[in-house]
């Protein structure tokens, strides 16, 4: 259970696509929006255990999933800020890019809200499935089937 950083990068170079890092340790030596142009750091994240993390962040956008090597996505920047923010595990952000703060407030808030009611509607339905499944069980033990 290593803690680090989770982080996203842009680049001009790449419009439409950003990449999935995490660093494990001490303070993430990443260049921020606006200091270089290729990459740019858009959001920053640290978590006690970052690999768990970092998983619980792919779920989410995995679909978009160009390179697994690289952790390369074509996903939209919100939408990726707004996987690491709605997973269940503890953490602190760290650096959100002030540009992206101020054009998406709104628009992050609610992907949140909307990850997390989805991920809480998907494990009700598994939950009940469970329980339906261990009811069959009961009724099979009892000879009524």
């Amino acid at each position: 259970m290593p803690s680090g950083y989770l982080y996203i990068e842009t680049s001009p170079s790449h419009p439409g696509l950003l990449r999935l890092r995490m660093t494990a340790g001490g303070q993430p030596t990443v260049p921020l929006a606006g200091s270089t142009p290729d990459p740019e750091v858009r959001y920053i994240a640290r978590f006690s255990d970052v690999e768990a993390a970092w998983m619980h962040a792919h779920e989410p956008i995995r679909f978009h999933l160009l390179d697994p090597d690289t952790a390369l996505y074509r996903v939209g920047v919100v939408e990726a800020v707004a996987a690491i923010e709605a997973n269940d595990l503890r953490h602190d952000r760290v650096y959100l890019d002030p540009a992206l703060a101020a054009a998406a407030a709104g628009e992050l808030a609610a992907r949140v809200q909307r990850q997390l009611w989805r991920r809480r509607l998907l494990d009700r339905l598994w939950q009940a499935a469970g329980y339906g499944f261990v009811l069959l069980l009961l009724f099979r033990l009892f000879g009524v089937f």
